[in-house]
């Protein structure tokens, strides 16, 4: 008995006496229910369901390669596609499908669905193939082009959104990266391609100050800015992150700008600074370059203060000009893996961290040689005409008492 038999027994209807019972009469039916096991499930109908839908998108591509003329992506195309149907078939062929019906709603309150190791993978997969077959990238016509990949551009692309992650995280308000993402009359597009420059910005606090950050994309620095643009030849550096003070911040600052490029085609890290200052290697000549590109970002951009490379190695290693974290250059190893998370992360997390704090510290030498720097180029000119040199005179007893006093 269970609480369905209650409700059956009270509720009205077709009823018989019960001599001597504890109550006067009885429903003339009783059902009873039994439970069995079956795999025509919710959650197994939505797996059915994905993996059908996945099928369909496959056999599409297949005719759709089918009908290509070019022959060396036809060829390739089609041999990963017939493999890739070939095992949906035999996922959907499966004994537990076979009693599996079509899925009549969309679930998307299965608690299974959400939260049970395996169904919550495939649910998770679908979510993301959807959203994704809606987003659209124009900027990956220049790393997907002729059945060629360009790795070094997909690096640049991929490094940026690494490193603006790293850098979000250490922000109170981090970056809004959904403003990458423009809404078009055919739907979504990742607003990211080489040669125009976007902006992500986000706020912070530390040591009592507040940090206004911008981290920009192929950022152009043109001669015509007299305040953050190039006093020789226009730049633009990969990645530029702008450090300014906040709104209503009271103890103003100049701001401060760091410099990043991805370099793909290095793998070590000598290849970019050599063994030592005296041997420089032919073969290293040509990364070596990169390096002199970092110090010209540092030199001929105003306000410049660190210009760095991330590349796909192992090893950092970090120059400061004098014995603070800033101003300097250097070289970073950042590489994606196979569990999600980028190799290299920790170090240039740290190194971020160090950055917003040794802006945010007013007592640094860096802040103090700023200000006397912005204060002696400020105005004009101290002499516009020859002066005579001021040379030392000796000071003896005698002038020192004239000149001081006894």
């Amino acid at each position: 008995a269970d609480s369905g038999v209650a409700r059956q027994i009270v509720r009205s209807g077709p009823r018989t006496p019960w001599p001597a019972g504890k109550f006067t009469t009885l429903p003339t039916r009783l059902e009873a229910r039994r439970t069995h096991a079956s795999t025509d499930t919710t959650p197994n109908r939505f797996v059915k369901f994905a993996l059908s839908s996945w099928r369909s998108v496959v056999a599409r591509i297949e005719q759709i390669l089918a009908a290509s003329n070019d022959k060396g992506i036809k060829a390739r195309g089609l041999r990963d596609v017939r493999q890739t149907l070939a095992d949906l078939d035999a996922l959907l062929s499966a004994e537990l499908f076979r009693e599996v019906r079509s899925l009549s709603r969309f679930p998307a309150d299965d608690q299974v669905l959400q939260k049970k190791a395996g169904y919550r993978d495939v649910y998770r997969a679908y979510i993301q193939f959807e959203v994704a077959s809606k987003l659209s990238w124009h900027g990956g016509e220049n790393v997907y082009k002729g059945g060629q990949r360009d790795v070094a551009t997909l690096y640049e692309y991929w490094a940026f959104i690494a490193l603006g992650h790293l850098l979000s995280e250490l922000l109170s308000v981090p970056f809004n990266f959904e403003e990458l993402i423009e809404k078009r009359h055919d739907g979504l597009n990742l607003d990211l391609v080489k040669g125009q420059q976007r902006v992500l910005s986000g706020t912070t606090t530390r040591l009592g100050r507040t940090i206004f950050v911008e981290m920009w994309f192929n950022r152009t620095f043109n001669t015509a800015n007299r305040e953050q643009g190039s006093w020789s030849k226009m730049m633009r550096p990969d990645y530029s992150i702008v450090i300014s003070p906040g709104s209503g911040e009271s103890a103003k600052f100049e701001p401060v700008t760091l410099h990043f490029d991805a370099k793909y085609r290095m793998t070590v890290l000598e290849e970019l600074f050599g063994t030592s200052d005296e041997v420089i290697f032919s073969s290293a000549e040509a990364k070596r370059s990169d390096l002199l590109k970092m110090h010209a970002y540092r030199d001929a951009i105003r306000r410049s203060v660190g210009a760095f490379v991330l590349y796909p190695g192992t090893e950092r290693r970090v120059f400061p000009e004098y014995q603070e974290i800033l101003p300097g250059l250097g070289a970073f190893a950042l590489k994606p893996t196979v569990n999600g998370q980028a190799f290299g992360a920790g170090a240039l997390r740290e190194f971020l961290s160090g950055v917003l704090d040794h802006v945010a510290l007013q007592l640094t030498q860096h802040e103090r040689g700023r200000y006397w720097l912005r204060e002696s180029y400020a105005g004009e000119p101290y002499a516009k005409a020859a002066a005579p040199v001021a040379r030392a005179t000796e000071v003896t007893d005698e002038t020192r008492d004239t000149r001081y006093g006894k």
